[in-house]
């Protein structure tokens, strides 16, 4: 049995060597080329033979998932010709803001470091309030440019 897909894992610059936003940059450096690689023009054969840009969907996993939320927002507004966004996936994506929602981690020491590691990784940050933390803070939030969305959540307890 065949899943008859093609993986484009971006290997993106981390924090804290590598300050935010680079790693979105780096994901939509990617997505661009991948982009590049329809009608067969592209640089890589192989993905020029096999790969169906009409049926994308972009996932990650943690911090991954707030990208490819991000990529999908980015794809909304700019259009990358030749690809067709189906859908993202998030698998246990890393949003966060100033106020706990449900059952979220309530204690102070522990929601001070997180922001503490959020100013280490992204220092230009406004907070934990910041769109690629919080993307319910961004008022473009639901313009996705895509219709299909499958979000995995871990329930933790703290």
């Amino acid at each position: 049995m065949t899943a008859n897909i093609i993986i484009v894992s971006v290997d993106y610059r981390k924090a804290p060597e590598h300050h935010l936003p680079v790693a979105y940059d780096d994901s939509w450096t990617v997505l661009k080329w991948v982009a590049s690689q329809v009608d067969g023009d592209g640089s890589e054969e192989w993905l020029n033979c096999y790969a169906d840009l009409k049926s994308v969907f972009l996932a990650g996993d943690s911090a991954g998932g707030n990208i490819a939320h991000r990529m999908a927002m980015k794809y909304e507004e700019e259009k990358l010709s030749g690809i067709n966004l189906a859908g993202i996936v998030l698998i246990h994506p890393y949003f966060w803001g100033k106020e706990p929602i449900g059952n979220e981690v309530r204690e102070s020491k522990v929601r001070s470091m997180i922001d503490g590691f959020w100013h280490s990784a992204y220092p230009a940050t406004s907070g934990c309030d910041d769109p690629l933390l919080n993307p319910a803070t961004d008022p473009k939030f639901g313009s996705l440019g895509c219709s299909r969305v499958l979000i995995f959540l871990l329930r933790r307890t703290f």
